[in-house]
């Protein structure tokens, strides 16, 4: 799909719906540009929120597999409300999962991760040391605030590779996996 028609089929979306948080229309284009240009094929949106970033990154790429990974779990907020009808949400909760999520993202090959859950330093910390343990090769990182932002300065300074898309809005920074990524955790 041409970049211009997912920009038309991104805006037509969020259009239709009152949206009072979520990523830019130009940082859910980039991230769906990103995951073309680099032939990714599996996929893991972990923090699903209304699920804008799941469905554009499903309907709009071509990834064969995007796996949608929530934590949040309240009577009041409605998860994935925007979500394609048959998908199925993976509920794990960091810290206490993280085994798990390991295992997951292992078994499903998954090659590139979304984080934008929990957007504390420990719990990306844990994360992004999870994604390195499965062999993930890509991490995408969402909203790059002051509760992240030590363990985002450490993990840029491993990185060989690193792309800024949109920092003007909430900050999306994507990271290609390194080598020494667990030294550098493990002294965090």
């Amino acid at each position: 799909m041409k970049k211009e028609d997912k920009l038309k089929a991104i805006k037509a979306t969020l259009n239709r719906y009152d949206r009072p948080y979520g990523m830019a229309v130009d940082e859910y284009l980039d991230l769906c540009e990103f995951i073309d240009e680099h032939k990714i094929k599996n996929v893991a949106d972990v923090g699903v929120g209304k699920g804008y970033s799941h469905l554009f990154m499903k309907e709009l790429t071509n990834a064969e597999n995007v796996y949608a990974i929530d934590g949040y779990v309240d009577s009041n907020y409605t998860i994935g409300e925007r979500l394609p009808y048959d998908t199925h949400i993976y509920f794990l909760k960091i810290p206490d999962d993280i085994d798990y999520f390991e295992k997951f993202l292992y078994k499903n090959k998954i090659d590139f991760v979304l984080l934008d859950d929990g957007h504390h330093e420990d719990i990306v910390t844990l994360e992004v040391l999870a994604c390195y343990n499965a062999k993930v090769k890509f991490i995408a990182i969402h909203d790059v605030n002051t509760r992240t932002r030590r363990c985002i300065e450490r993990i840029r300074r491993l990185y060989g590779k690193e792309w800024h898309l949109n920092l003007k809005y909430n900050g999306l920074v994507i990271y290609e996996i390194g080598e020494d990524i667990v030294k550098l955790l493990s002294k965090m």
